[in-house]
């Protein structure tokens, strides 16, 4: 069954759809600012298959669950504390300058979509991979041309500075790519002690369609595997599709599989483990963007439980698969309804999008794609899945027959999002109330991590936006079920004058126990940076971060 995403349906492609030609896709996140002349609406979340979900019988929970739209407990008293030093130290670290690599691609206009931290050459540290990427200048235009796209290294010094290394690395100046990046799977794949890595490529940059199958935005995966010596092997490999996400899941054999998700033209899920090279397995078509596969539970056997985002018939909510020997759809939550309206999108092309009804509203632009997983406590045994529950509210009521425009605010208000999560309790799913003082609403998350940012060995949760002028969401685990919001101003705010819009990355780079925060464009430069060097700033964690900072 053919795909469509929904970014970019087109009125044929509105027709064939309701003669049952096509399976549409659901949803399209803000991953670039919309209300910029250079953005671009980046992926859209890929609904499972409308005529089924995958093997296997369901026992389906009836209730219908409630998403919070207000914060899930009072807003504490701040506790007053001793503060020694501030928590993150005032002379940053400079990174080598990018701006030789935006030459390379497309000068200002050049966007950092990704940083990876992972350790390259077996010395212990965290060395980090920077991806960047291009739009096209003008968008609508018919392109077959590959995208101007690449990577560069950064290798770790012992005093906690970086040096260029690709050329060590990866054998060139910088490795270039025929594609966009989106999602990123990283571990030791291949199990010789050194990390690997593999990226979603697609080629949706701004350019038109050159065919009804929009075959020219469709491309390979793309896999960088140690060779064990200190190099590095690098693949396109599987379907050209529009690549999106990826998720990684425990194999018996004690490593990890990648799962890839792609959103449509065509593409279908892929399945993919390192035996002596890579090979495919089976696809796990029910998997989406988003998908969470818990931790194996117990030794030489792999993931077991899966958390994903349902989407089936009129129904939306959360599913949770479970793996005897196949993958089975188990339990299901609901959280409200959906069907397909008539909008206009970011581009002024006539579509359609999904409507989610819920709670008594209306949202268009539904996600749950960004996701991770973790222990509420580090003594527990049970792991919970987290995602980032994100919609743009209808202003009022949907009227039957309006066309909703995504650009009148008007009609459309600013996306909100709310951090929900659930469980594999004795195979029936739950939900389980996170319990965040504090929590930010107004956000577009562009990533999202669990893992212990302070140092008392509960894991964290840190939500990074990608617009400018907004402050950072660190989430502190209490270790009893709570979290706190860390006081935004013990954090840089995202406000670089260089930039057009920023995220930032909160989490131990130098390997020193402390986290570290570095910010960084997400939508190219301003004119105030126009052919100066590209220089990002480390700034190096002083301390922990302590309850009651908030």
């Amino acid at each position: 069954m053919k795909r469509v995403s929904v970014c970019s349906v087109t009125e044929t492609n509105i027709a064939q759809s309701k003669l049952g030609k096509f399976s549409v896709d659901f949803g399209c996140p803000f991953y670039y600012k919309k209300i910029m002349k250079k953005a671009i609406c980046f992926a859209a979340l890929a609904a499972s298959s409308l005529s089924g979900c995958g093997g296997g019988s369901s026992s389906s929970n009836s209730n219908v669950v409630q998403i919070p739209t207000t914060n899930l407990s009072p807003t504490p008293t701040p506790i007053t504390t001793t503060v020694d030093q501030p928590l993150l130290q005032a002379t940053p670290v400079s990174l080598p300058d990018l701006r030789p690599y935006f030459n390379q691609l497309c000068g200002d206009d050049t966007n950092i979509r990704n940083f990876l931290f992972l350790d390259l050459n077996k010395d212990g540290k965290k060395d980090i991979v920077v991806t960047m990427n291009c739009l096209q200048p003008t968008f609508g235009v018919v392109v077959t041309d590959p995208v101007k796209a690449g990577f560069v290294a950064f290798l770790q010094n012992s005093d906690g500075t970086f040096r260029l290394g690709t050329q060590s690395v990866f054998g060139q100046d910088m490795v270039r790519t025929s594609g966009l990046f989106g999602g990123v799977a990283q571990a030791d794949f291949n199990k010789d002690g050194y990390d690997d890595f593999v990226l979603t490529l697609n080629r949706e940059d701004g350019r038109a369609y050159a065919d009804q199958k929009a075959s020219n935005l469709n491309d390979q995966n793309l896999f960088v595997t140690s060779d064990g010596y200190g190099g590095y092997k690098i693949a396109a490999q599987g379907q050209a599709a529009w690549n999106y996400a990826l998720s990684t899941m425990d194999n018996a054999s004690g490593g990890k599989d990648v799962i890839s998700q792609p959103i449509g033209y065509g593409g279908v899920n892929e399945q993919w483990t390192y035996d002596n090279g890579w090979k495919q397995l089976a696809p796990l078509n029910w998997a989406v963007p988003g998908t969470v596969f818990l931790a194996r539970t117990a030794p030489n056997q792999g993931s077991t439980s899966a958390l994903n985002p349902y989407w089936k018939g009129s129904e939306f909510g959360m599913s949770l698969y479970t793996r005897n020997q196949d993958w089975a759809l188990t339990d299901k939550l609901l959280f409200g309804s959906w069907r397909y309206i008539s909008w206009i999108t970011w581009a002024k092309e006539r579509s359609i999008v999904a409507l989610v009804t819920m709670n008594n509203m209306d949202y268009v632009n539904v996600t749950l794609e960004v996701s991770c997983s973790m222990k509420l406590n580090k003594a527990d045994q049970d792991q919970i899945a987290i995602f980032a529950f994100q919609g743009m509210p209808i202003n009022g009521r949907y009227v039957e027959g309006t066309v909703i425009d995504e650009t009148d605010p008007k009609t459309v208000l600013p996306p909100q999002t709310t951090l929900v999560a659930f469980q594999n309790l004795n195979g029936k799913l739950k939900q389980i109330d996170l319990r965040i003082n504090n929590e930010e609403k107004n956000i577009s998350p562009f990533r999202m991590y669990c893992e212990d940012v302070n140092g008392d060995g509960n894991s964290d949760i840190v939500v990074s936006d990608f617009r400018k002028e907004k402050s950072p969401n660190v989430y502190i685990n209490s270790g009893s079920g709570s979290f706190s919001r860390l006081n935004p101003s013990n954090l840089p705010i995202l406000n670089n004058p260089d930039y057009r819009d920023e995220s930032f990355i909160y989490k131990d780079i130098d390997g020193d126990g402390f986290s570290d925060f570095m910010s960084y464009t997400t939508n190219s430069l301003t004119h105030s940076a126009f052919g100066k060097p590209v220089i990002l700033k480390l700034y190096r964690g002083g301390r922990h971060a302590r309850i009651g900072e908030y």
